[in-house]
């Protein structure tokens, strides 16, 4: 979990509704020596870490989570599996969206990544569409 709450029993609900282990950046310290790096790195290294992630739930709103879903679209990664946390906008990297038919900076558009290394003008989605009950 990529966070900025350092008290870690905040997540003690999420915990317990999802399998598995929680793992946060200060777990990782000692194994990749991360006190050798300057501090002022960390969120870099966060933000890299979090978008290669096989799913990724970002936070409405913040710039942290917009660029990762950025990076995930760089890396061609299916908008799929890119949530948000605001249950009315959890689904809504899973459509395309003009920019400007939304907030201009509450979230990303595929637009900015869709095509980027060719010369055509993206006005659609090049990604299959999934039929998902929500």
């Amino acid at each position: 979990i990529a966070t900025d709450e350092t008290n870690h029993n905040f997540f003690e609900g999420f915990r317990k509704r999802h399998s598995g282990p929680l793992r946060f950046f200060d777990d990782f310290k000692e194994l990749a020596d991360l006190d050798s790096i300057d501090s002022t790195l960390y969120g870099m290294i966060e933000t890299v870490v979090s978008s290669r992630g096989s799913v990724f739930a970002g936070t409405w709103f913040s710039t942290f989570s917009g660029y990762i879903v950025r990076l995930r679209g760089y890396y061609g990664m299916s908008k799929y599996f890119t949530y948000y946390s605001w249950l009315d906008r959890k689904f809504y990297m899973h459509e395309w969206m003009n920019v400007g038919s939304g907030s201009w900076f509450a979230r990303e558009y595929p637009v900015a990544w869709t095509g980027i290394d060719g010369d055509l003008f993206v006005d659609k989605d090049s990604e299959t569409t999934r039929g998902v009950n929500r």
